[in-house]
C-alpha cells in the first residue's frame, strides 16, 4: 500500500511538470501575439488631442455635470506666462468660499512651480459621470482627468505633451444665480 502511494507520486510529478510547461508556453504565445493595446480610435477621447465631449445628460444634475466638465480644463490647467489671468478665469467658475481656498492652494503650490520651471500645463477630461444629485441645485460628479505638461524649462517644445498625472476627482457644483459653480474638488 505504501509502495503504491509512492509510485502514484512519482507518476504525478512528471504530469504536473508537463502541464506547467504547457501553460507557460501558452502564456508566452498569447503575450507575443497579443493585438495592439492602444484603444480603438473611435473610442471617445482615445485620439490624441481630442477633447472629451460628455453625452447629453437629461434630468436633474445633467447641466451641472456638463458645467463641471467644461470648468475642469480652466481650473486645473495653468500657463506660467499668464498665471494671474488664468487664476481669475478659474476662480470665476467657483463659488466665493471655494475660490478663496483654491487661490490660497494655487499660490502656495502651483504658482511657485510654474514660475520656477516655466510650466504650461493643460488638463483634459477623459471621462465624467454623475455620482448623485444632492438637491435641485447641487450635483456631485466623478471625473477622470489627465494633467499634461505642454512645455517647461526642461522640456521647451515636445512633439506631444507629457502626461504628468492621471487621476480621479470628485467635483461638487451648485447653482449660484443662474450659473453652475464649482464648490469643491477632492482627489479620490
Amino acid at each position: 500500500m505504501v509502495r503504491s502511494v509512492h509510485l502514484e507520486h512519482r507518476r504525478v510529478l512528471p504530469v504536473l511538470t508537463v502541464l506547467v510547461l504547457l501553460g507557460s508556453a501558452l502564456s508566452l504565445v498569447l503575450a507575443l501575439t497579443r493585438p495592439n493595446p492602444q484603444p480603438p480610435q473611435d473610442l471617445p477621447g482615445a485620439a490624441t488631442g481630442s477633447a472629451y465631449v460628455p453625452p447629453e445628460l437629461e434630468g436633474p444634475g445633467g447641466p451641472g455635470v456638463l458645467a463641471i466638465a467644461e470648468a475642469i480644463p480652466t481650473v486645473l490647467g495653468y500657463d506660467h506666462r499668464r498665471l494671474d489671468e488664468g487664476l481669475r478665469e478659474a476662480t470665476a467658475l467657483m463659488t466665493k468660499p471655494f475660490a478663496r481656498r483654491f487661490r490660497g492652494a494655487f499660490n502656495s503650490s502651483a504658482r511657485p512651480l510654474a514660475l520656477r520651471q516655466l510650466r504650461v500645463v493643460d488638463a483634459e477630461v477623459r471621462g465624467i459621470g454623475q455620482v448623485r444629485v444632492i438637491d435641485a441645485t447641487t450635483v456631485l460628479a466623478l471625473a477622470y482627468v489627465n494633467q499634461l505638461l505642454v512645455s517647461s524649462r526642461t522640456q521647451p517644445s515636445p512633439e506631444e505633451p507629457t502626461v504628468l498625472s492621471r487621476y480621479r476627482i470628485l467635483v461638487r457644483a451648485t447653482v449660484v444665480g443662474t450659473e453652475w459653480r464649482v464648490t469643491n474638488i477632492s482627489p479620490v
